[in-house]
């Protein structure tokens, strides 16, 4: 940085008069530097401390004297205590601080605090506590003054059946505007874990036993009920956004804890043929409401191993959650992990004799970046395989396998609820609702291809593997914010949680999954994508060609 910047930060400060009354206020500084030496030296100030805005939030009554402090100093300026001797001050002061001296390498504790966007929702939650004016973070270097944040409404708070109480949580301000920008709930926003709105579904490993699943013959798809149009759905959505061809849709202006009977049959329809319908902003839609619909497509499933909400009586919602590491003794950087990102590749539960058909997600928080989730289509992979291929793996079986399962989470002192099943199923099946041919292969579940050498199983599930995990063409990818929900079809789709943050940033979920039809082979089912050609007049030409060349296509 060039001699006569300025970096701004916050700095807390205040009268000693007023710190009882008012509290810390929030001031952007400029602070002048040079290329060497200290960023510079505040002086003439009261500074009572820095402060972290994310902890601000978990204790926003004024007075309080819980703010982090991580630096001040009392006495001359010659003597400064730095942002490694952190003091704490408390009114009346015995001699107020007049300086706080900057190091070069302190300055990114202090840049890396919570800023204050004018969208944000937490300026205005400051000035209408602390009654003086607040100033908005001006993240560059400039020497600009700052910028006066005016008031205006909070933005709306997380409505959700999630909530232990039913009431808002008082220290987390919630970032959704417009963009429906995500709520983070890390440890360093929370004065305690207590405070964490979620904690009633946090994942608990209840000590029962459940007998074995016996098969069922479900009730006649949903799907199957639907207008093909979708008139109902359709006619009450804002926009329907495709996302790509072959997987993925996303509906505006849907409100989930609304719809009617016909419209849950149309959306179990668009989802038979989409793959998966996004909706986002359902905060509103409760764990009861989540529960319900799942019901009214069908029994729900209830998970042998992972983690059920804590609350109790919710044996049929499977928790998803990943927290910041806070145990020192955890925080060890291992390297890469000790298996492939393909093997995350899977299908939820596919071991089962009834796996499911439909499954919901709702994410409860998302991390600030990353914790994303691929899907992609079995239709598109079964299609994208040579015609001599697909013949060959609709007679061939798969064994999907619950045992590693089981055995991790025994591991890790957690109870087997129901006991570990493997299952044979046909590679390629049909929808019942659509009629449709899809690849149903995973490399989470499926162990290995019964009937043929090992060395040609062992390269068929290598190869299906590496065909469903590179499906860049047949895929669709999904940013989370807090909030938003996911539903798709288990039948025809494999997915993968893209979490590049594990043991530093939160990601909590609650899925639910309904439990459908034994499987069928291929026999009478089509092709979706000579369907789709036919239906445009194109012709179909089986033949096998003798030659072989590059792929074709755009040139991008």
């Amino acid at each position: 940085m060039g001699r006569g910047s300025a970096a701004r930060i916050y700095v807390g400060w205040t009268t000693q008069a007023a710190w009882a009354v008012s509290g810390c206020a929030i001031a952007a500084l400029s602070l002048p530097h040079g290329d060497m030496g200290p960023l510079g030296t505040l002086r003439g100030l009261s500074l009572c401390q820095v402060v972290d805005v994310e902890r601000w939030r978990a204790h926003p009554t004024p007075g309080r004297r819980s703010f982090p402090t991580f630096a001040c100093s009392h006495g001359a300026a010659s003597s400064p205590r730095h942002l490694d001797m952190p003091c704490s001050l408390t009114p009346p002061f015995a001699a107020p601080p007049t300086s706080l001296t900057l190091n070069q390498s302190q300055a990114p504790h202090l840049l890396a605090l919570e800023r204050l966007e004018p969208d944000d929702g937490t300026a205005t939650e400051l000035q209408e506590s602390l009654s003086v004016p607040v100033f908005a973070y001006i993240p560059s270097i400039t020497t600009m003054a700052p910028v006066a944040v005016e008031p205006r409404p909070t933005s709306p708070s997380v409505a959700s059946g999630s909530k232990a109480n039913g009431k808002r949580f008082a220290g987390a301000s919630t970032n959704r505007a417009h963009n429906y920008s995500s709520e983070h709930f890390d440890l360093g926003a929370l004065a305690t874990e207590d405070d964490y709105p979620y904690n009633d579904f946090k994942p608990s490993f209840p000590k029962v036993h459940w007998d074995a699943y016996e098969p069922i013959e479900p009730p006649t798809d949903r799907g199957l009920f639907a207008d093909p149009e979708k008139k109902a759905l359709f006619g009450a959505a804002t926009a329907v956004k495709d996302l790509t061809r072959t997987i993925g849709t996303e509906l505006e202006g849907i409100k989930l804890g609304e719809l009617s009977d016909k419209q849950k049959d149309e959306l179990a329809l668009l989802v038979a043929e989409r793959g998966v319908v996004f909706l986002r902003g359902q905060d509103d839609w409760t764990i009861d409401q989540q529960l319900e619909l799942g019901r009214y497509w069908g029994p729900l499933h209830k998970h042998a191993t992972t983690g059920v909400p804590a609350r109790g009586d919710l044996d049929e919602v499977h928790v998803v959650y990943a927290h910041p590491t806070s145990d020192p003794n955890e925080k060890v950087y291992r390297g890469p992990v000790q298996h492939s990102r393909a093997d995350l590749w899977h299908s939820d539960v596919t071991y089962e004799v009834n796996p499911p058909s439909y499954t919901s997600f709702k994410l409860l928080v998302s991390p600030e970046a990353g914790g994303d989730t691929l899907w992609a289509s079995g239709y598109a992979a079964y299609d994208r395989l040579s015609y001599p291929l697909r013949q060959y793996l609709e007679s061939l079986t798969a064994i999907h396998s619950a045992v590693d399962q089981a055995e991790g989470a025994r591991r890790y002192g957690n109870t087997v609820r129901r006991e570990p099943v493997e299952t044979e199923h046909p590679l390629v099946r049909v929808h019942p609702v659509t009629k449709h041919k899809a690849l149903f292969f995973n490399p989470g579940f499926v162990k290995y291809i019964p009937g043929v050498p090992k060395a040609e199983s062992d390269y068929l599930v290598q190869f299906l593997t590496n065909h469903v995990s590179s499906a860049s063409d047949f895929s669709v990818r999904f940013k989370w914010n807090a909030g938003d929900v996911a539903i798709w079809d288990n039948r025809t789709n494999i997915h993968s949680a893209i979490y590049e943050d594990v043991g530093v940033s939160r990601r909590h979920a609650v899925r639910v999954a309904v439990r459908g039809e034994i499987p069928t082979d291929s026999e009478d089912g089509t092709s979706r994508e000579e369907e789709y050609y036919k239906a445009r007049g194109f012709r179909v030409d089986r033949s096998v060609q003798k030659g072989q060349r590059r792929q074709a296509g755009y040139k991008d």
